[in-house]
């Protein structure tokens, strides 16, 4: 069967399954490629559909492929590829701090001991709670409240970590007095992690002035591994 009332030779060999054909030139660009008014205007651009996977259409006929013209897949690979690695990067950051640490300032060997963190939850003093990932922390954000050093571009992560104000850990202390405990941003380098809790429904602001006068602010800690 031919094209448009042509046929080509593959299409003439016995045991050939018919190919739709697209055209690079001379479709235009807002449109579909059209099999027969492209294939009377230019014989040598002549190309199968990319993606084709053998087999007619129900109705027999070769149908305009959208896939013709490179240039309309350059923008949407390009924004997935950006969208991709935003996500990686996003959760590369998030599982440095993965796993179990033991207590190594004050605090935390006085509050908490030895904490474990995993994808899903918190547990601290063998009790877990649930842990749900906000969003990533900027070089700044994190030197406003964690000892770190902006021009090395640390990046942290806060996360929503709901503790209730009544429950008690070690020598029955608490996380944030009679608050309950809302938020929590971690920071990692290399094998230290610093971690911050804050109460309040609305998540905390991470500039140097809202940090200092912060009165959401329950404590920082410190841990090794």
């Amino acid at each position: 069967m031919g094209l448009g009332g042509l046929v080509t030779p593959e299409l003439q060999r016995p045991g050939i399954r018919p190919w739709p054909f697209c055209f690079l030139s001379p479709c235009p660009l807002n449109e579909g490629c059209h099999p027969a008014s492209s294939y009377r205007q230019s014989r040598r651009i002549l190309r199968p559909c990319r993606g084709f996977h053998g087999g007619l259409p129900p109705d027999g006929l070769p149908h305009p492929s959208h896939q013709c013209h490179p240039q309309r897949v350059k923008i949407p690979s390009l924004l997935h590829a950006v969208s991709l690695s935003l996500l990686f990067f996003s959760l590369s950051c998030a599982a440095q701090d993965r796993g179990y640490w033991r207590a190594a300032s004050n605090t935390a060997n006085s509050i908490t001991g030895d904490i474990e963190i995993s994808d899903a939850k918190l547990t601290i003093n063998f009790t877990s709670f649930r842990l749900v990932q906000a969003r990533t922390l900027t070089a700044p954000e994190v030197s406003s409240v964690f000892d770190a050093d902006v021009n090395a571009g640390p990046t942290g992560t806060l996360y929503h970590v709901p503790v209730p104000a009544n429950k008690r850990f070690l020598h029955h202390n608490t996380l944030c007095g009679t608050e309950d405990t809302q938020w929590m941003a971690t920071y990692t380098s290399g094998r230290m992690l610093q971690v911050a809790f804050f109460s309040g429904t609305d998540a905390p602001v991470f500039t140097f002035d809202a940090i200092r006068n912060s009165i959401s602010l329950c404590g920082t800690f410190t841990y090794e591994r």
